[in-house]
């Protein structure tokens, strides 16, 4: 059996990303196309921040901008409590725009 990995699903032979059919997207949208799960992000940091509670009273989790500087990614990151790691004046200015404050960037380097 292929079995997909939440947030994929084929439902009758077709591709759906968070309950959403790729065929739609694509038609919506055209091609190509960069889908990104916002439930998938999410998930992901709140279970990476749990595993760190059990371990560590004070902690920040610093979301890397050279790995994505998707401005939505971004902003779900803040949203959730990340902050931003920076190295550039570009990945400032996407943390700010992100966050719509000058707060919770780091500058490294």
């Amino acid at each position: 059996m292929n079995a997909l990995k939440n947030p994929l699903e084929n439902v009758g032979g077709e591709l759906y990303i968070d309950g959403v059919s790729t065929v739609k997207l694509a038609e919506t949208f055209g091609t190509p196309l960069y889908v990104i799960s916002e439930n998938k992000i999410r998930e992901n940091y709140r279970r990476l921040r749990e595993a760190f509670s059990k371990r560590y009273g004070k902690f920040r989790i610093l979301y890397s901008a050279k790995a994505n500087t998707n401005i939505s990614v971004l902003k779900i990151l803040h949203s959730e409590g990340a902050y931003v790691d920076t190295v550039s004046a570009g990945e400032v200015y996407l943390a700010m725009k992100a966050a719509s404050i000058l707060v919770k960037f780091c500058t490294l380097g």
